[in-house]
């Protein structure tokens, strides 16, 4: 049996969530060389440089993982159909894995997404003790036919794997090798690009009837330090200055390096957000964009593009917890709080991600007035609204600009701004 691979459950879900959308130029070779660590935690497609596009994707296939009662349900056919009229793709179909509009691209990158937060969720559920001890093995098989199958068999055999009875590839749920066999250096499904395979829960009684665990035998628990091995690998390479360099070519203001790691912006973001709702407003820390893109630029007028030249963006907790205080779901951070306008959708936790590639790609800027102070107001289309953040300048760091509001508006609100 398969451990409720059809149900989407809490962990599959905020897998998803919890992936950055990174735009770049990179193909699928480039990205193998980045490590594990560091992709596992972005939302990309190969040779995909617009990262709207990418919350685009994100945002359908999030919506249909959670069965979100408020988006209709779009499963592949729909995501197919709906991202080829977002992309403008022409009449007809390429079909070819490297055209972002064909429909094969496009499935596979439904699929691999659905699958990959699935079987997080399914292999997080795996390791409680009683279903680990009932279903203490797996077998790779062979899911979907191809056409030119890989030789799996030899790969497993080449990574360390052990077959049993006529050629099966069996072994405990937190063995080794499964993550050797992963082109993406993950213990589950799936292993690589449109391969076919996926794995089978092998019970207690056959697992010990082939020899892969003794009787009475408990089988080791997922290894605590997996997540650590996988950061250390990491370092070790971002130890090396021309790995750092082309990381930063490649993806620019996307990823900061701090301490021996390498972070997306959006999970600083969303690591400072985390931490302003669990300690309040007057917590300490920051996180400072790079200076004001030119893409940006080229939407200002002359007043808007003299407030934003030569200036960063800087987000502390405090702004965070007041957006969220202010504009969030109802009740989260206080009885009362959270949005309440008509013309306004609560900011959901995720769509703070999405501020560095507003700050890097809005749709339009411009002069604004809040409070009685000039600000400029950066706007972009989002899911199901528009996100808008007001920047206004401090009075005492002609350096940098502060958000004064963050909120997320109906379409055909852009009305007065309020904090």
């Amino acid at each position: 049996m398969n451990l409720s691979t059809a149900v989407p459950f809490e962990a599959a879900v905020e897998r998803l969530d919890r992936r950055t959308p990174v735009g770049t130029n990179l193909r699928t070779r480039q990205w193998d060389a980045v490590p594990a660590a560091i992709k596992d935690r972005a939302f990309f497609s190969a040779a995909v440089e617009d990262a709207r596009i990418l919350e685009e994707m994100k945002g359908r296939i999030s919506s249909d993982l959670r069965r979100d009662p408020d988006v209709r349900f779009n499963g592949k056919s729909g995501f197919v159909a709906d991202m080829r009229r977002t992309l403008g793709a022409a009449p007809g179909d390429s079909g070819r894995l490297t055209d972002i509009t064909s429909r094969r691209r496009l499935e596979l990158i439904y699929q691999m997404n659905v699958s990959e937060a699935r079987e997080y969720g399914r292999h997080k559920q795996a390791q409680s003790p009683a279903l680990l001890e009932a279903f203490p093995a797996r077998e790779l098989i062979r899911e979907a036919s191809r056409e030119a199958p890989r030789e799996w068999e030899s790969r497993w055999l080449e990574a360390g794997g052990q077959l049993y009875g006529p050629g099966r590839m069996i072994a405990l749920v937190n063995d080794p090798i499964w993550t050797a066999i992963s082109r993406f250096g993950r213990p589950y499904p799936p292993f690589d690009f449109g391969s076919g395979m996926g794995t089978r829960d092998v019970e207690r009684d056959e697992a010990e009837a082939l020899g892969v665990i003794a009787p009475g035998e408990m089988p080791p628990a997922e290894d605590p330090d997996y997540n650590a091995s996988l950061e250390a690998g990491a370092k070790g390479y971002l130890a090396s200055d021309p790995a750092r360099a082309m990381l930063k070519q490649a993806f620019g203001d996307q990823i900061v390096f701090n301490q021996g790691r390498a972070i997306w912006s959006g999970d600083k973001i969303m690591e400072l957000l985390d931490d302003a709702l669990a300690s309040g407003p007057t917590s300490g820390g920051a996180f400072r964009f790079g200076k004001v893109s030119g893409a940006a630029l080229a939407k200002a007028g002359p007043d808007a593009e003299a407030m934003l030249s030569g200036r960063q963006l800087s987000l502390d907790k405090t702004h965070l917890w007041h957006a969220m205080d202010k504009h969030g779901p109802r009740n989260l951070t206080r009885q009362g709080s959270g949005e309440t306008a008509a013309s306004q959708i609560p900011l959901r936790r995720e769509e703070f991600a999405h501020l560095n590639t507003l700050w890097s790609q809005p749709d339009s800027v411009d002069m604004t007035q809040l409070r009685g102070k000039a600000g400029v107001i950066f706007r972009r289309s989002v899911r199901g609204g528009i996100l808008e953040m007001v920047l206004t300048a401090p009075d005492l760091n002609a350096k940098v600009l502060n958000p004064a509001s963050i909120r997320k508006i109906k379409r055909n609100q852009e009305g007065g701004v309020r904090g």
